[in-house]
């Protein structure tokens, strides 16, 4: 008997959720068979002609840095630099096998390779890659003791393990942008069903999920990374090949409907739930049911609101609306039809964000240069006074925690992980290789299963990660016969030394500290939400020309600034480095995800209303101009360096918000004020509870002239 189609939603949504566009399900299989590939062909060649392990080994470890290193956003430009990369390759190559033998020449040169491969990350994801592919070549040449003569055997373990890679990610593994948005669109939908899923949850108990709602949040952040997903993939794929009659900028609006309602229905939750007054054990009842529903037929078929009945603005009434609009939206999320939109133009080129707003002082990559360099060369000589024959695992280690890292905090949260990460997979490893044991063939398998986990982790937690590869370590050494529990608690010595070395040198050389890298984050995040709100209300009163689209592409690129704020914020909020002043960043950064909220939907708003009249721009100017006031005052308030908190003025906002309500001439421009009253109050109480005065009473506004 087959399943109903809810409970087979239900069983699919968590995998769907999980990895949206099998992105990381794409990388791992790539890197693995990638890795296999080149295995095969260098092996198959050494045996024909005699050549030692050395360059098998060179191949394989290539094939990998290819498959995970390079990241340039479209696929011409990531076969380029798959094709280049040899040429680093190379040169590095050439470089460990004139080195080997004059050790102290050899790691000055090392060290020298690492602050270069750093410096160019300025240069973007295909400088990373080149030089990332530099510094591996160069160290497993001098790992594996390379001679020179050996050079044409090894540069053609290169070509090949870049061969292998290039072929699997473009042929087997290759990148189809419409199926890839399909898969995206339905992770999106999916995690819309998490979130209701959360909703039901939170109404039927009757409260919000413990810590103060924080995992239902979280959610909300999570679908809100997807939708920026989806649009990111829009940038390359056509929708109307997945959805006939559908365009790309069509899709992009729903999706971007579909996640405010699903955001509003969280906030008409949220007032239900603490409201003063609870609501009748039968209309709970109701709601939980028609949310269960929404749930079981999210994107599939509308849901009709179970309290259309009722009179009056209740909690469970603006509830049950939300439910119904969610419905709405979510099965025109990628549905067949496709509306004429009107007024909605493509974004022109001269858009001032793609400018050069480099800051003086130095650049955070020759920083972090510097920190390298200092961190690599102390790791050097503790690497050796902890075992001479395995240092490298010191330097590798000092290395990486300053990768995709931007203040000393990530590098402390990154380092820490690492050392979890290493301490749970020797233990892992232990029971592992002991399993496997003498079993080449199930050591194997377990190997390349182990490197597949550990890829497809590997952009979600560095301890995951580290876990996965101490524990591949492991079945290594037990097939090269060199296994010993000795060696794995060397190897967390190793590497508990070269994170606490990239901690310290990150807190002492050159630190940027994370409370400043977080202000400086929210200052841009308050800039672009004054913007958006500008652009939102000039075109709402007439006196703008920014349109649908650009106003969606400006709503985007605010939501892409708040998660790069909250990959910022993370160690301030989470963690052993979120412990001091935890409760007042989380509270920030509820604050601005609100105000993100909102503008989000004044933005949308103003591509579907009508022109205001005269009377009523005039006041829904006036009105937005106070509310941009305040969040400029926050700015100045949360900035990097902050003003002291009485230098602040806010400006009460409520008689001109008053005023625009009154005057407003349909619903839309209700709803308009409301967004602003809404922002206006997430704002200015949140720069009261930093020590910001109250606003002073407000001034009377002037009756509009009709």
């Amino acid at each position: 008997m087959a399943a109903p189609p809810a409970l087979v939603r239900r069983l699919r949504d968590p995998l769907v959720a999980s990895d949206p566009g099998l992105l990381r399900l794409r990388l791992a299989g790539t890197a693995t068979a990638s890795m296999v590939a080149s295995l095969a062909v260098m092996t198959g060649i050494a045996r024909l002609t005699g050549q030692p392990v050395t360059a098998v080994l060179l191949g394989v470890i290539v094939s990998m840095v290819a498959a995970i290193s390079v990241t340039d956003p479209e696929a011409g430009a990531q076969r380029l630099t798959t094709v280049l990369l040899p040429v680093p390759a190379a040169a590095a190559v050439s470089l460990g096998t004139l080195l080997t033998g004059h050790r102290i020449v050899a790691d000055v040169v090392f060290v020298a390779i690492m602050v270069v491969a750093v410096s160019v990350r300025r240069f973007g994801p295909r400088a990373t890659a080149l030089g990332q592919v530099g510094f591996q070549s160069y160290f497993f040449t001098q790992f594996l003791g390379a001679r020179p003569e050996q050079l044409p055997w090894l540069v053609l373990a290169l070509v090949v393990g870049t061969a292998c890679t290039l072929v699997l990610r473009g042929v087997v593994f290759a990148e189809r942008p419409e199926r890839t948005l399909r898969r995206t669109v339905a992770a999106f939908r999916a995690r819309a069903a998490a979130v209701v899923d959360g909703v039901r949850e939170a109404v039927a108990a009757g409260r919000l999920p413990k810590p103060g709602g924080r995992p239902l949040r979280l959610r909300l952040a999570r679908l809100n990374e997807t939708a920026l997903l989806v649009a990111d993939i829009l940038e390359g794929a056509d929708a109307e090949q997945a959805w006939p009659g559908v365009p790309n900028r069509t899709l992009a609006l729903r999706i971007f409907d579909a996640e405010l309602t699903v955001e509003r229905l969280v906030g008409a939750a949220e007032q239900l739930v603490c409201s003063e007054h609870p609501i009748a054990a039968d209309e709970r009842a109701v709601l939980v049911a028609a949310l269960t529903q929404l749930r079981d037929r999210l994107g599939v078929a509308e849901v009709s609101d179970p309290a259309a009945g009722r009179n009056g603005d209740s909690p469970s009434r603006r509830l049950g609306a939300a439910i119904h609009r969610a419905s709405l939206a979510m099965c025109d999320a990628g549905s067949r039809e496709a509306p004429e939109l009107a007024a909605i133009e493509e974004p022109g080129s001269d858009d001032e964000s793609d400018q050069d707003t480099d800051e003086p002082g130095l650049h955070p990559s020759t920083r972090q240069a510097v920190q390298v360099g200092v961190a690599t060369s102390l790791a050097i000589v503790a690497g050796e006074l902890i075992s001479p024959s395995r240092w490298y695992w010191a330097v590798i280690t000092a290395f990486i925690v300053f990768t995709n890292t931007t203040s000393r905090g990530e590098i402390l949260s990154r380092g820490w992980q690492r050392i979890v990460g290493t301490l749970a997979g020797v233990v892992a490893g232990i029971g592992v290789a002991v399993t496997v044991g003498g079993n080449t063939v199930a050591s194997l398998i377990a190997l390349f299963g182990c490197v597949f986990l550990g890829f497809y982790v590997l952009r979600v937690s560095q301890g995951l990660f580290m876990f996965w590869l101490t524990t591949v370590l492991a079945l290594l050494y037990g097939l090269l016969g060199q296994f010993s529990i000795g060696v794995l608690v060397l190897r967390l010595e190793e590497t508990a030394a070269g994170a606490v070395i990239g901690i310290a040198v990150a807190s002492l050389v050159l630190p940027s500290s994370t409370r400043g890298t977080v202000s400086g984050h929210v200052a841009d995040f308050l800039s672009g939400l004054d913007e958006l709100l500008d652009a939102a209300v000039r075109d709402l009163v007439g006196g703008g020309d920014a349109g649908a689209q650009r106003l969606l592409s400006q709503a985007r690129k605010l939501d892409q600034t708040l998660l790069t704020l909250r990959t910022a914020a993370r160690p301030l909020t989470t963690g052993l480095t979120g412990l001091s002043g935890r409760g007042g960043f989380r509270r920030t950064m509820r604050t601005l995800a609100a105000c993100d909220r909102y503008a989000r939907g004044l933005a949308r708003l103003a591509t579907q209303a009508a022109e205001a009249p005269g009377p009523a721009g005039l006041a829904l100017t006036r009105a937005a101009g106070a509310v941009r006031a305040n969040v400029r005052a926050l700015r100045v308030l949360l900035g990097q360096p902050p003003d002291p908190p009485d230098r602040v003025e806010l400006t009460d906002a409520t008689e001109l918000l008053d005023a625009a309500e009154d005057l407003a001439v349909d619903p839309e421009h209700a709803t308009a004020v409301r967004f602003l009253r809404r922002l206006d109050g997430a704002v200015t109480g949140l720069a009261i509870d930093r020590g910001a005065p109250r606003p002073p009473d407000p001034v009377p506004v002037p009756a509009a002239r009709s």
